[in-house]
C-alpha cells in the first residue's frame, strides 16, 4: 500500500483547493465528500440513463414483435382450424 504524506497547506485534485487537510478530515469532510459524490454521480446517472433508455427501447421493440408473432400464429391457427382442409 501507499502512503504519501501532505503538508497542511496542500490539498488533492477532488476536493475544492481551498479547503486544508485537516479541513477536510474535520466535521465538515461529510459536506466535502457528498458533494464530491454528488458530482461524481451526476456523471454515472447520465451514462446509466443512456443504458436504461436503450433497455427500454429493445424492451418495446421485443414487446411489438412478440405481439406481432402472437397475432400471426393465432390467424394461422384459425385459418387451418376454419380451412377446408383443417391440415395444412
Amino acid at each position: 500500500m501507499y502512503t504519501f504524506h501532505y503538508d497542511e497547506s496542500e490539498t488533492w485534485a477532488v476536493w475544492p483547493n481551498y479547503v486544508s487537510l485537516s479541513e477536510f478530515t474535520s466535521s465538515r469532510s461529510t459536506i466535502i465528500v457528498t458533494q464530491i459524490f454528488r458530482y461524481f454521480f451526476d456523471g454515472v446517472r447520465v451514462s446509466v440513463n443512456g443504458v436504461e433508455d436503450s433497455i427500454t427501447e429493445q424492451l418495446s421493440l421485443l414487446i411489438a414483435t412478440m405481439t406481432n408473432l402472437q397475432t400471426t400464429l393465432s390467424n394461422y391457427k384459425t385459418t387451418i382450424e376454419v380451412g377446408d382442409d383443417f391440415v395444412r
